[in-house]
């Protein structure tokens, strides 16, 4: 149960590996959400719609960890 939350977190916040080999790669096929709002924030200076897009990306993993714990809840011996 842990490892699948943890794997669910890890690839919704991978950023450095975009970021380093291609920067959003050709016609933006490797730009991930986190790379995203660092785009937003840092690069276009909006930094209340990068603050926003990061709520929603949490949001989002609270969600994702939530329905896992039920899934794998009822799959308790």
């Amino acid at each position: 149960m842990l490892t699948s939350t943890m794997t669910i977190i890890g690839a919704l916040q991978i950023f450095d590996q975009a970021y380093v080999l291609t920067q959003g790669g050709p016609a933006n096929s490797t730009k991930t959400i986190v790379y995203h709002i660092y785009t937003t924030g840092f690069e276009q200076l909006q930094m209340g719609y990068a603050s926003a897009q990061a709520l929603v990306l949490t949001l989002a993993i609270l969600i994702f960890t939530a329905i896992n714990f039920k899934i794998n809840q009822s799959n308790d011996y």
